[in-house]
């Protein structure tokens, strides 16, 4: 049995377990079999652990001091199989990322001299990028308490030089799966994001999460062709192509006057309960673009200024903010960010069993 210092944590529409990035051993075997064993996979209900059974509750985040001088504090985050005993390290969590620097304040990891608990600079592992954490406190006790809204703001979200905006090197493209060419914008703005119109799948991306699972043929298929993209683009390691990078979004123009889009999203080959945080920021970055999916699907102009994009999800709705600005003659995504809470739920020590000693 190994115990490890471990807190429960909400973040925007995620819950992970936060614990301390020197805890972890070094070795990525090693470390990889400790963190599914914290939160008890292979099993759908994970109940041996502290995972949730989804895709939003399966993950965990390990944090420090920064080792940098252009940041305060650095984070890695993990994505747990939930049926499979794997641990997918491809991408950020955008919405886990609000609770990184109240979480940071709590434990005592804000050192620098010239940070502050309002304005954290935060070093995101996975991606090598640079995000800004400002904090507004709610009321009651303690540091970082229920209702602290929280801005997260992604800084050249894909690269200075922006080579990531289209990985594939095309705004909009045709993609073979079984059913024949689907269109298709492939971004890397904050993480990768497959984006497809919901039309061309015989859906409105309106679709309940129930409506959406039930559809098994199609999200098999979903998968096979999210699998061979991730395989072209070298995400992923040596047990193959990445499970949770890139996601998809589903989308659709909006049906209600205060949206810009609908959309609906897989990850981990599951419909998700909202919109993964980075998957929302790539879709309001892309829709700024011209001639992506959701540009077209807006029909707004392509414009290099401040704005925001109001995505649609089975929960509601989130804004995103989109700064551009023309750089050598096209459009540069200079920062995108949205708004929400967090909180720490639960704090202690986590027993994690070895795998000889389940019963």
């Amino acid at each position: 049995m190994t115990r490890i210092r471990a807190d429960l944590v909400r973040g925007g529409t995620s819950r992970g377990v936060f614990v301390h990035l020197d805890d972890l051993p070094t070795d990525v075997d090693t470390r990889d079999r400790l963190l599914v064993d914290l939160l008890g996979s292979p099993d759908p209900l994970q109940v041996d652990g502290l995972g949730g059974g989804a895709s939003s509750t399966s993950k965990v985040v390990a944090v420090r001091a920064a080792q940098d001088p252009e940041a305060d504090i650095e984070y890695m985050f993990y994505q747990v199989g939930i049926n499979e005993r794997i641990v997918d390290t491809s991408g950020n969590c955008g919405n886990l990322s609000y609770a990184v620097g109240p979480w940071a304040v709590e434990q005592g990891l804000l050192r620098g001299p010239n940070s502050t608990p309002e304005r954290i600079r935060l070093r995101n592992l996975n991606t090598g990028r640079l995000l800004v954490s400002t904090t507004r406190p709610g009321t009651g006790a303690g540091p970082y308490q229920t209702g602290t809204a929280v801005d997260i703001d992604h800084i050249d979200p894909a690269g200075q030089d922006g080579a990531n905006v289209f990985p594939t090197g095309a705004a909009y493209e045709y993609r073979r799966w079984r059913h024949g060419l689907l269109p298709v914008t492939i971004a890397g703005i904050a993480s990768v994001v497959i984006m497809i119109p919901a039309g061309e799948l015989g859906l409105t991306a309106t679709e309940s999460r129930d409506e959406l699972s039930s559809r098994t043929d199609l999200l098999a298929d979903l998968e096979e062709l999210r699998a061979q993209v991730a395989a072209e683009l070298g995400i992923g390691g040596a047990r193959g192509p990445s499970r949770a990078v890139p996601r998809i979004a589903i989308l659709a123009a909006a049906q209600l006057p205060e949206r810009d889009l609908e959309s609906r999203s897989i990850s981990l080959q599951r419909a998700h309960h909202a919109i993964p945080g980075t998957s929302a920021i790539c879709v309001a970055a892309a829709a700024r673009l011209a001639g992506t999916v959701p540009h077209k699907i807006i029909g707004a102009p392509a414009t290099p200024d401040a704005a925001t994009v109001r995505i649609g999800h089975p929960r509601g709705q989130v804004e995103i903010r989109v700064e551009t600005e023309l750089l050598e003659g096209r459009q540069h995504v200079t920062s995108a960010g949205t708004s929400s809470t967090a909180r720490t739920l639960m704090t202690g020590i986590a027993m994690v069993p070895q795998r000889e000693d389940r019963t």
